[in-house]
């Protein structure tokens, strides 16, 4: 598969979440229901977080995103209990549906062509060796980070 059609999949895919998160208040968009570690927002914030970090950092390009504070919030094993501020889930939202046009412009633009794509592990132990490769892990990420905002947003809607 192409990098352009796994740009096309990112876009679909932040494109449905947001319109399935839509109607959602700021108090649902940061409540964390009984038997669940985070809420939708830090969802939001991972998904941006690893996604800047897999195609932007290990690209050797400049992330959109202050990367550091975003992985001390988003990152893997983090959760609303450890934030020292609540974040506002508008500006998360804005962020997380602007980063499908930078990415195109700069797919676009060449700015991933021929980089030295710095290869890593998941933590599932799935390889990438380029940017496609890491573009269609990431696709495979945000969709199951999209089933559990589905599974928060029924308990905060109820």
């Amino acid at each position: 598969m192409t990098l352009a059609y796994a740009l096309h999949l990112f876009e679909r895919t932040r494109h449905t979440i947001a319109a399935e998160i839509q109607d959602l208040t700021d108090a649902q968009l940061l409540r964390v229901p009984d038997g669940f570690a985070n809420n939708i927002a830090w969802n939001i914030g991972h998904v941006i977080a690893l996604q800047q970090s897999m195609i932007y950092e290990r690209s050797g390009l400049p992330a959109a995103v202050e990367l550091a504070e975003m992985k001390q919030m988003y990152w893997g094993k983090t959760s609303p209990a450890d934030w020292t501020e609540t974040p506002d889930p508008q500006a998360l939202l804005t962020m997380f549906m602007r980063h499908p046009a930078q990415l195109r412009a700069d797919v676009d633009a060449g700015k991933f062509t021929n980089v030295a794509y710095a290869a890593r592990t998941s933590g599932s132990g799935v390889q990438m060796q380029t940017v496609v490769e890491a573009m269609h892990y990431n696709n495979t990420h945000e969709a199951l980070h999209r089933g559990a905002i589905l599974a928060l947003k029924d308990f905060v809607t109820e």
